[in-house]
């Protein structure tokens, strides 16, 4: 057989096989990039700001302002963070959250932590225009438009 037909073969017996691979993303490194003032709002059911980030060059965190006052913060987090809420905190302090990523739980402090695979993320609703019931619903919507991205 010719040389270049044995390359050929390997090549497309190879080939396929290497796209069958599960491929690991790296976790993201921008907040911002991960949901726009329309998704925050819509979520929310009222209007925000473009969503800024905290510190300059610091893109894990981003805020998008509520007119009215108030906020809504993602947070990009390891996993270490993620487990160390999870396992560091009384249950009286958190309550899981089902039907959110791999893994979920809400803060009382006022947040909702995420794990999808290696990625987790912390989403909070800084506002006095809702009750902890509602925070939490706005939370997990928000959740589950950063999950769609992952």
């Amino acid at each position: 057989m010719h040389p270049m037909v044995r390359i050929l073969a390997l090549v497309a017996f190879i080939l396929p096989a290497a796209g069958t691979m599960p491929a690991f993303a790296a976790p993201p490194t921008d907040a911002c990039s991960l949901l726009t003032a329309a998704e925050v709002s819509s979520s929310l059911g009222s209007p925000v700001a473009k969503g800024t980030y905290d510190m300059p060059g610091f893109t894990k965190t981003c805020t998008w302002t509520i007119p009215t006052g108030g906020a809504v913060t993602l947070q990009l987090q390891t996993l270490d963070f993620f487990n160390a809420g999870k396992g560091a905190l009384a249950s009286s302090e958190r309550t899981s959250a089902s039907g959110v990523g791999d893994e979920a739980y809400y803060l009382v402090m006022g947040s909702l932590d995420v794990r999808k695979g290696s990625t987790a993320f912390k989403v909070s609703v800084y506002t006095s225009e809702f009750g902890m019931d509602q925070r939490k619903a706005i939370e997990k919507s928000i959740a589950q438009r950063v999950l769609a991205k992952l």
